[in-house]
């Protein structure tokens, strides 16, 4: 089986922010693990059973309109989503 990859880019006028919620075996920290000029970053890595070892919020947004939030829960893999604060 191969891995689900998918690269490309957002529609223009979308903000894309992240926010590692927890991470395990330590406290939450804000940002992503962009390497200098590499143009991506890793925002979370599912496990083969389908867990992560962290929580991770994702917002998708445009100005003026209110993001859309995905959770992530690392133990168990379940991603809710909701209507963010309005920008």
């Amino acid at each position: 089986m191969r891995p689900w990859i998918v690269e490309g880019t957002l529609p223009g006028n979308v903000t894309f922010a992240t926010a590692h919620a927890t991470s395990a075996g330590g406290s939450g920290n804000q940002g992503s693990n962009a390497g200098a000029g590499s143009g991506w970053s890793r925002v979370v890595t599912f496990l083969a059973n389908g867990t992560s070892h962290e929580d991770v919020q994702i917002a998708f947004g445009q100005t003026g309109s209110r993001p859309l939030v995905l959770r992530l829960r690392g133990t168990t893999g379940a991603i809710s989503a909701e209507e963010g604060p309005k920008s």
